[in-house]
């Protein structure tokens, strides 16, 4: 009977427990929901945007999706009246924004034609006897770039109003030496968050003078903001064709969708070759098959004697970036409303970029470039305008 009595207390208190705790728990506000879909171009309104991320923030939540190939999304979201956010890289070179109703359990198209990806960022862009990032840039996509002078690059405030600056691969002539100045600036620039592209011979831009093809690593080149410890170039490439070069990178893979670029055509000699770079500093995004690495990007640049200067337009004004998870264990870096980071470092985001904690701008360098006379590839083509849409 003693037994008895003990089960049958048990059984009570466990359900008297049960009970207590479900009294306590709040249940999950119902969330009715709707999906609106749509179509991503870029500023030409026909090139397809890959990848993009877009987003829809209510009440500390966020409701994320990704374009596909041809630049289709479809997204589920709160229903009611909603701000849906479009954007590249971390948001604050190309973002689109716009209000939008979400009905609930229908499925609405965002807008009759594409979207237009638009460009938030002022870039500028530096001519080149080898390459014209340009022509993909402003005659291809439709978007808007200043064009510069080498000279420029010694005084900061020619550049500060610049997001980013493109310099293009060009011959010995016609690129003047790089002196101190331009270290400093270039290097204040970056740290304060100027992002660059640079290809092949203007890596000059990056670790000074060129030096012989014949010199050590060990051989510190002539000027230059990073040192040659961080990486190392030497003109020892080869006129060759690289076939089935491996994408080590997955956003660049998601972007591309595929896993290796099937030829990059260097048809002129001595090119650059990275001989050497440091991976803590650097992210290596392609390489060709023995693993040397062709394209890479900084992770994260710093400067301690940067100072504090204000670098590009105002229209970032206002906004942060967060760092949130998403799919496949990835994290994404979305550009909102500063005003919203509260609300989403509650949720569980990030104040700052995922993968920048200095919040500097990024550098990329290409050993290859796009030749002027056309002679292009598609898989080249399509790293270029990555290279764009996620500086």
């Amino acid at each position: 009977m003693k037994n008895l009595f003990r089960i049958s207390f048990y059984v009570a208190l466990t359900a008297t427990l049960l009970i207590s705790c479900k009294k306590d728990q709040k249940p999950e506000a119902f969330v009715a929901l709707g999906t609106i879909t749509g179509k991503i171009v870029a500023g030409n309104n026909t090139t397809a945007i890959k990848d993009a991320t877009v987003f829809i923030h209510n009440e500390g939540k966020l409701y994320i999706a990704h374009s596909n190939a041809t630049g289709s999304f479809v997204l589920e979201a709160p229903a009611g009246n909603r701000h849906l956010t479009i954007q590249t890289g971390n948001g604050s070179m190309f973002r689109t924004e716009m209000d939008v109703v979400v009905t609930e359990g229908q499925t609405t198209e965002i807008a009759s034609q594409a979207v237009s990806l638009t460009q938030v960022a002022t870039l500028a862009y530096i001519a080149g006897t080898f390459d014209k990032i340009e022509n993909i840039l402003i005659d291809s996509m439709g978007y808007t770039a200043t064009p510069l002078t080498w000279n420029m690059l010694t005084t900061l405030s020619n550049i500060s109003v610049y997001d980013a600056i493109f310099i293009n691969c060009t011959s010995e002539g016609n690129m003047p030496v790089v002196t101190g100045a331009t270290d400093s600036t270039l290097a204040d620039y970056v740290a304060n968050g100027g992002s660059l592209y640079v290809s092949d011979w203007s890596v000059r831009a990056l670790v000074g003078k060129h030096a012989s093809s014949s010199d050590l690593c060990s051989v510190e080149r002539i000027g230059g903001f990073i040192a040659d410890s961080l990486l190392c170039v030497r003109k020892t490439g080869n006129v060759t064709s690289v076939l089935n070069a491996p994408i080590v990178s997955t956003s660049l893979q998601a972007y591309l969708n595929k896993t290796s670029i099937d030829e990059i055509v260097y048809n002129l000699g001595a090119w650059e070759k990275i001989n050497y770079l440091d991976v803590n500093f650097w992210e290596t995004l392609v390489t060709d098959p023995t693993g040397n690495p062709l394209l890479i990007r900084t992770n994260g640049y710093s400067n301690a004697t940067r100072g504090t200067v204000n670098i590009g337009g105002a229209v970032n004004n206002g906004y942060s970036q967060v760092c949130v998870p998403g799919t496949g264990g990835q994290r994404i870096t979305l550009s909102v409303k500063t005003s919203d980071v509260p609300s989403l470092v509650a949720g569980g985001a990030t104040s700052g970029m995922c993968d920048n904690v200095n919040a500097s701008g990024r550098i990329y360098y290409t050993t290859f470039h796009n030749e002027p006379n056309g002679h292009i590839g598609a898989d080249i083509r399509n790293i270029l305008e990555y290279v764009i849409l996620n500086l």
